[in-house]
């Protein structure tokens, strides 16, 4: 047998091999395409970038279950006491708030001076007095796409991912917004006092939560498409340059605490029983520019 017989007959033996050759080809492509997109994420994510500057802290009751506490102030429509050391006592409805990212809690520091000169790091831009709030901090997560832990590709589900980075340095966080655990500085004196506790809401009875009542996020845009008469449009909202557009400028949280009236009861007459109250803890960022210059008058000085 000549070399080109050979040769002829060795080609044809590998010929029926490469359709099947072919067809692995395809079958590995079309893997490798993958599927529709899945997301996998939940609900109630924030992104930690959103508590970065300073903010006003404010505290309604907007409901209280009985008139037992009015004696204290605990009523329907006030301002809870927040601190007493923002203006010298002339503001005691009204804070100014840092936030503090901890592992397990979301912490709202006072960012300025209980006692004016009773810390020595006073000055420092930022200084951190004590926490006048604090939400519990569920998990800290990124948020990326699913991939093969072996060969490092990636798939079509986006997950929420809490092993690639510590977690100080994944980008959101879901926080249980539902619970205050830094009771109202406005009771902290009395004799009975109030006690945190989680909002509570029976099952089957979340449609009837008022929409006010949830988790507020307004982000600046949201403000500047109100019609200028809208009484809710944030009056001072051109006071935010015209790139904030996207930036959480108020948040809002309800959440709920006990009122016991202790030995007042016996004082003033009223039922010797705790009562509820629903708080909203409202924040307000505050405005990177101003035109008016701010000078607090105190009581000295009227």
């Amino acid at each position: 047998m000549d070399f080109n017989s050979m040769k002829n007959r060795s080609l044809s033996l590998l010929a029926p091999a490469w359709p099947v050759v072919a067809g692995l080809l395809l079958v590995l492509s079309a893997c490798n395409e993958g599927g529709d997109p899945v997301d996998q994420r939940q609900t109630n994510l924030v992104d930690k970038a959103i508590f970065e500057g300073d903010w006003w802290y404010a505290r309604t009751n907007i409901d209280v279950d009985g008139d037992e506490a009015w004696i204290q102030g605990v009523f329907q429509g006030a301002m809870s006491a927040v601190d007493f050391g923002v203006d010298r006592g002339q503001s005691i409805s009204m804070a100014r708030i840092r936030w503090v990212i901890d592992e397990d809690f979301l912490y709202a520091y006072r960012s300025y001076e209980l006692i004016v000169g009773g810390n020595d790091d006073a000055d420092d831009p930022d200084f951190l007095g004590q926490p006048l709030a604090a939400f519990p901090i569920e998990a800290h997560v990124d948020v990326r796409r699913d991939y093969n832990g072996t060969t490092g590709e990636e798939s079509n589900v986006t997950v929420e991912n809490s092993t690639d980075q510590r977690w100080y340095e994944r980008q959101y966080m879901r926080v249980d917004w539902s619970t205050n655990v830094i009771a109202g500085f406005y009771l902290s004196y009395s004799e009975g006092g109030g006690t945190t506790v989680p909002l509570q809401v029976q099952e089957g009875g979340l449609d009837q939560v008022p929409d006010s009542w949830r988790p507020q996020f307004v982000r600046v845009r949201d403000e500047r498409r109100k019609p200028a008469t809208d009484p809710s449009r944030y009056r001072w909202v051109d006071e935010w340059p015209a790139d904030a557009d996207p930036t959480v400028h108020y948040m809002s949280f309800v959440t709920q605490e006990v009122f016991s009236p202790g030995n007042s009861c016996l004082v003033y007459n009223i039922p010797c029983q705790s009562v509820s109250y629903t708080i909203r803890n409202a924040f307000l960022r505050t405005p990177p520019q101003h035109d008016y210059a701010v000078e607090t008058q105190t009581h000295q000085e009227f």
